[in-house]
């Protein structure tokens, strides 16, 4: 599993962004992400995608969204399709995605700063529950007036097998 994450200042576009990629993506169908921000300083969205291959019985996925181990929705995804969540005010975590049918999915936060004006991005891939593990390592942490880095922790237990 290959992960890498970009951070970037532009003075005259933005205060910052953040682009997020991958390769040797092993879709799978929970996945998780340690906080969710839709105060009136963020707004988070989460965007689910159905990942299935199955072209000829392009089955619907249907996926559950839980936040701090509540159900907060459910969606039926279509095949090939997509669903956003998003909900006003909430500030909390963790986060599970998870699809109920076996479907593969795919899921990933889009942040934006900045309240009305969304003048910063921010888009990070969701954690698949099978691939999490007890340590992980970072290359960098910055939290000098220029930037400021937080470490977001969150327990991935199902609280909904």
């Amino acid at each position: 599993f290959f992960f890498k994450q970009k951070t970037a200042y532009e003075i005259k576009e933005c205060d910052w962004s953040s682009d997020v990629c991958s390769s040797d993506l092993q879709l799978t169908t929970e996945y998780w992400f340690p906080w969710y921000d839709s105060t009136s300083f963020m707004q988070t969205y989460l965007v689910i995608g159905n990942a299935s291959t199955d072209s000829v019985g392009k089955p619907d996925a249907t996926v559950d969204v839980y936040v701090h181990g509540t159900k907060k929705n459910s969606y039926t995804v279509p095949y090939g399709g997509r669903a956003v969540y998003f909900e006003a005010g909430l500030a909390d975590g963790p986060v599970q995605v998870k699809s109920t049918n076996t479907v593969p999915i795919i899921t990933s936060e889009r942040a934006y700063r900045n309240g009305t004006a969304l003048t910063d991005f921010n888009e990070m891939m969701g954690f698949p529950a099978n691939q999490l593990t007890t340590e992980y390592w970072f290359p960098w942490y910055d939290a000098t007036s220029f930037m400021q880095t937080y470490l977001v922790i969150g327990n991935a237990q199902d609280p909904n097998p």
